[in-house]
């Protein structure tokens, strides 16, 4: 499978028909404020996953220069949708954000980050 048509395209197939989506954003909590010095602008470098491999929750860290909504999309590896949240008002600076994944199986995801034009995706293990 191209991972990357598979984020980006139209439609996504594994095995079956179908995309999947869980709206119910299981286990999300967030933290952020401003940090000292000046704010930079949301860029690559700023936005990580930590622990990566991870068991039973997922850190996001990003940096914001200003509030703005902030989109986080986790897919497995066949294109399906698995979480999703929409969060708006976030602090200036250093933001993050804890994902509890006790609903998902072990194995290889890939979480997207969208705020503004900047649409960021990286790769993330889980393991049980």
């Amino acid at each position: 499978i191209d991972i990357f048509r598979v984020l980006f395209g139209p439609y996504a197939v594994c095995g079956e028909l179908g995309l999947y989506e869980f709206p119910d954003a299981r286990g999300f909590e967030s933290r952020g404020g401003q940090q000292a010095g000046e704010a930079v602008s949301v860029n690559i470098e700023d936005f990580r996953i930590y622990p990566n491999p991870a068991r039973g929750k997922i850190m996001l860290r990003f940096q914001l220069t200003d509030r703005r909504k902030v989109g986080i999309k986790i897919y497995d590896v066949c294109g399906r949708l698995v979480y999703k949240k929409n969060i708006r008002g976030l602090m200036i600076g250093m933001n993050e954000f804890l994902i509890r994944s006790e609903g998902l199986s072990a194995g290889v995801y890939f979480v997207r980050l969208e705020a503004g034009d900047y649409k960021k995706t990286e790769k993330v293990v889980l393991i049980k």
